[in-house]
């Protein structure tokens, strides 16, 4: 965290209230009301938020959940917290199996969003200078 002059002011209750409002948005609609894209990192947020405790109490279980609604969206970050949580026993039972094919998972996606994102980078001219 930042600390010193640079620190936002009230950091837990910034983070609190952020938490309540993601929880009651996730709980009232019963999803997310934005795009898959957007609710992948809406939900690996909310687990990663669970899983530090911050803005509520912390909770490794929920946190798993979170990611793994994350990671059924295509989340590369939510399967990498997921492969950890797995291979170390962390608010789940150890499983190293499972921890494998989740890393294995979230290489794909990152692979696949890295190449999907620079197809959509302009290719910048190059220089005749020698």
């Amino acid at each position: 965290y930042l600390q010193g002059p640079f620190a936002p002011p009230n950091l837990d209750y910034d983070f609190s209230k952020a938490f309540r409002c993601m929880k009651k948005a996730t709980e009232y609609f019963g999803t997310t009301p934005v795009s898959e894209l957007e609710e992948s990192n809406w939900y690996c947020t909310l687990g990663a938020m669970y899983m530090n405790g911050l803005g509520g109490p912390k909770d490794e279980l929920e946190a798993f959940k979170n990611y793994q609604q994350a990671a059924l969206r295509g989340n590369p970050h939510a399967c990498k917290n997921i492969a950890d949580m797995l291979r170390k026993g962390t608010g789940v039972a150890k499983n190293i199996k499972s921890a494998n094919r989740y890393e294995e998972l979230a290489e794909k996606l990152a692979a696949k969003f890295a190449n999907e994102l620079a197809d959509n980078q302009p290719i910048p001219p190059t220089s005749n200078t020698q």
